[in-house]
């Protein structure tokens, strides 16, 4: 199958998800609020954002064995498997880690340069691994691909 194909299959999966990115995206802006609060009663926020961060989970898995299904190559397959790892991950550093981070160290700037290092890392191993995957499967869609397919409107 040919890239451009192999982006049409995730570009049409994509779309059938829209619904349940968006319905994870509303709760979780509430649970980082409840979080960030200073009331006692903010805690709540945390169970949230845990539920959240598990469902976030599921639905990265299920696009993650969309792509690992477009190929034949086990390293890409295992590839694409860390990929959608770290996007969980820092899923959970943006949604618990940092504000938590900023409500207990209220006027620190530490909070925001471990998260900025940490996602500068993650952005930086996400694009090594791209580029493991053009070397390994040319026609395999990258990362990179996958988000641009997602917000263009080509058929």
């Amino acid at each position: 199958m040919l890239k451009q194909q192999r982006l049409n299959v995730i570009r049409e999966t994509n779309r059938a998800w829209w619904i349940g990115r968006l319905g994870l995206a509303i709760p979780a802006a509430i649970g980082v609020y409840l979080l960030m609060t200073v009331e006692a009663r903010s805690w709540i926020g945390l169970p949230l954002l845990g539920l959240l961060i598990v469902l976030s989970a599921r639905l990265f898995t299920k696009e993650a064995d969309e792509l690992r299904r477009l190929t034949d190559h086990p390293d890409v397959k295992r590839i694409i498997t860390m990929q959608y790892r770290l996007e969980v991950l820092f899923i959970f550093l943006l949604a618990v880690v940092n504000p938590l981070a900023i409500r207990l160290m209220v006027w620190s700037w530490v909070p925001f340069v471990l998260f900025f290092g940490a996602a500068l890392c993650i952005l930086y191993i996400q694009a090594m691994f791209d580029e493991r995957i053009r070397r390994l499967d040319p026609e395999q869609p990258t990362r990179r691909d996958v988000r641009d397919a997602r917000f263009s409107s080509k058929a």
